[in-house]
């Protein structure tokens, strides 16, 4: 793949994933792991789209459904690049990518 569209994909996925944290309900959210941890404990484990799609409109629960919404779309964009299906391995394949690049002067 060409290494620009990886670059593109990669931007794409990240803006995303900052989307979704920032979509969330709880405010001064500090890290990356911290989100995870409050998806995991919302949407179960692993974080996949199936799970992000079970849980149902409460009628107070409509940040939480946004935020998952947006990493619905990420998942869909990293099942394409990374062959990865749920929240963490995509992070994961990410931020390794990203670290790759960064290393490889690619940024």
């Amino acid at each position: 793949m060409d290494s620009s569209l990886v670059s593109t994909e990669l931007r794409e996925i990240a803006e995303l994933f900052a989307s979704a944290m920032q979509d969330w309900p709880t405010p001064d959210i500090e890290s990356i792991s911290q989100f995870v941890s409050e998806l995991s404990a919302y949407f179960g484990q692993p974080i996949t789209e199936q799970r992000l799609k079970a849980v149902p409109f409460s009628g107070v629960n409509s940040w939480e459904l946004e935020s998952g919404a947006t990493l619905i779309l990420m998942l869909e964009k990293a099942l394409r690049l990374f062959k990865a299906d749920n929240v963490e391995t995509a992070l994961e394949k990410l931020l390794t990518s990203l670290e790759r690049q960064i290393h490889d002067g690619q940024t």
